[in-house]
């Protein structure tokens, strides 16, 4: 029996316990002369193994092989980078069967490098497609997560290939819990020709790594907007009262502002938002089903089916995906009055897909110096305004920091009455003599809090009086 190397003796084998030397009889082709197992190259740096089995009595011989290459390829491909806007890598592995007879091959695809959490995070789904995109619906797929090894097999005819399609999501919530991290992955194939098995000894390695950045969006969470119509003709999506009632695109109303054109985007996680009406603030964007043509609506649910990710394009305008399938975007049905909105396959550059966002007023107005006044009396009272937040008034929420304490002793400072008042006598008690000074904060709609303006005041020992500072 000739002798292979090492590293083939390794790719080909019996699936049985019998060895080389099993003993062949003459009913079975001859006496087998010998067994010679060889390494050859397939492709670009991707290898198969293969035998041959002789036999050699009365001068007659047949012969048998057994081997498997294996590709990788296909647009965007597996070596991906995870964003919130790209969360799904699509790439195809073409298994080759070179054996001269049929056989079952597998195909595998395994985590190599990475942690536990970020291998349970990265969905895998295998299966065939006439085209591999990340839009892809697999044919006979098989599902799984890098949290173990996913496996596909089928049955190949000598000679023949098949191309498999590799689909691996991460959802936006996993994305920014996993930011910065790096996966390798391989993909191994093999075949077996009835209790000969062969395997591709050199696997296909891809690196995917999840963005660094943070999500990011211009969107002020406190604001209420108009969704309009990106082209011409302006339309704004408006709630229409229906049961349940829905979105629909009307002619923008804008003077004054129309509740029903106004809506709040609630951050959830992961950068989705939900889409809340002015209006009927306990509803929000929604749809029955994730799939093409479910009409938007307006209710009170709290799934997937009602989240959205502004995607922001390149000309400025905004793309709402459905967190349920991010494949799905909100879309107008139509330019008139009363044209519903649906949602429906993403498509780039849509026009039908595509809004602006027009916030109401000044949400978030850049920081001032605030007004002082001593209101007369000899200096007895002090007060700081700031303009009024229009439109906002019932929802804002003030603070005034003394000396970068939250203050407890001034009076008023509401939405209606945008004054902090100071009165000399529990001024003097609480901070004692001296320029202190003065910070006007605001919280809109439960959000951060942001600086409305600054300016000092001054306390005195006689009397006592107060002083705006200079």
């Amino acid at each position: 029996m000739a002798r292979g190397t090492a590293s083939a003796q390794s790719s080909v084998s019996r699936s049985e316990g019998t060895s080389f030397r099993e003993r062949w009889t003459p009913a079975r082709l001859g006496i087998t002369a010998g067994i010679t197992v060889f390494l050859l190259l397939a492709g670009t740096g991707v290898s198969y193994a293969w035998w041959q089995a002789a036999t050699t009595a009365s001068s007659t011989s047949t012969g048998a092989t057994v081997g498997v290459s294996q590709a990788l390829s296909g647009t965007p491909g597996l070596v991906h980078t995870y964003t919130a806007a790209a969360p799904v890598a699509a790439g195809v592995v073409t298994v080759t069967n070179s054996s001269s007879r049929s056989g079952t091959y597998t195909t595998s695809l395994t985590a190599t490098s990475a942690s536990s959490t970020l291998r349970a995070a990265v969905a895998v789904e295998v299966g065939t497609a006439a085209t591999c995109t990340t839009s892809a619906t697999l044919g006979s797929p098989v599902s799984g997560d890098f949290g173990s090894t996913v496996t596909y097999t089928g049955t190949l005819a000598a000679g023949a290939s098949v191309a498999l399609c590799v689909k691996t999501t991460m959802t936006p919530a996993a994305i920014t819990a996993n930011r910065a991290a790096t996966l390798e992955a391989t993909a191994s194939s093999s075949v077996l020709v009835g209790t000969w098995n062969a395997t591709a000894p050199q696997s296909i390695t891809f690196v995917q790594t999840v963005t660094t950045a943070a999500p990011v969006s211009d969107i002020d969470s406190g604001a209420w907007y108009r969704v309009k119509k990106a082209s011409s003709p302006e339309r704004c999506v408006q709630l229409t009262y229906t049961s349940p009632n829905t979105a629909t695109s009307a002619t923008c109303d804008t003077n004054p502002a129309q509740a029903t054109q106004l809506w709040r985007f609630t951050p959830t996680s992961g950068g989705y938002y939900k889409v809340v009406s002015k209006q009927t603030p306990t509803t929000w964007w929604s749809v029955p089903s994730a799939a093409t043509g479910q009409p938007v609506q307006l209710t009170a649910a709290t799934g997937t089916t009602q989240q959205w990710l502004p995607v922001k394009n390149a000309n400025g305008t905004y793309t709402f995906k459905l967190r349920a399938d991010n494949t799905l975007c909100a879309t107008r049905t139509g330019n008139g009055n009363g044209a519903a909105v649906n949602v429906a396959a993403c498509v780039a550059n849509d026009d039908s897909q595509s809004f602006t966002l027009t916030m109401y007023e000044t949400a978030t107005p850049t920081p001032i110096t605030l007004t002082c006044d001593n209101g007369g009396g000899g200096g007895y009272n002090a007060y700081f305004s700031w303009p009024q937040l229009t439109g906002y008034e019932g929802e804002v929420v003030y603070r005034v920091l003394v000396g970068g304490v939250v203050d407890t002793v001034h009076s008023r400072a509401t939405g209606y009455d945008p004054t902090a008042q100071f009165g000399s006598g529990p001024t003097l008690s609480t901070y004692g003599a001296g320029t202190k000074s003065i910070e006007v904060q605001q919280s809109l709609a439960g959000g951060a809090w942001t600086q409305v303006g600054t300016s000092s005041l001054i306390i005195n020992n006689s009397v006592p009086t107060l002083q705006c500072g200079s």
